[in-house]
């Protein structure tokens, strides 16, 4: 089942370039699995390194503004 990318701690592991270059069969089948599901899981690993650089620049701008 594809529930487990639902969870950002999870899905953060599996798309890590840790994960794919020391477990690529583990990637492999979650690929396959989520492609079972219509899901692209490399387009969704991309969607949340974005999401996670914004979030840091939006936390670092914040940060800086004067209070």
């Amino acid at each position: 089942s594809t529930d487990s990318l639902l969870e950002p701690e999870f899905s953060g592991k599996l798309c890590s370039s840790e994960c794919h270059n020391n477990c690529p069969n583990i990637v492999d089948l979650y690929v396959n699995l989520a492609a079972g599901e219509g899901i692209s899981l490399p387009r969704m690993c991309e969607y949340q390194k974005t999401r996670s650089r914004m979030l840091i620049a939006e936390s670092l701008s914040s940060s800086s503004k004067p209070k």
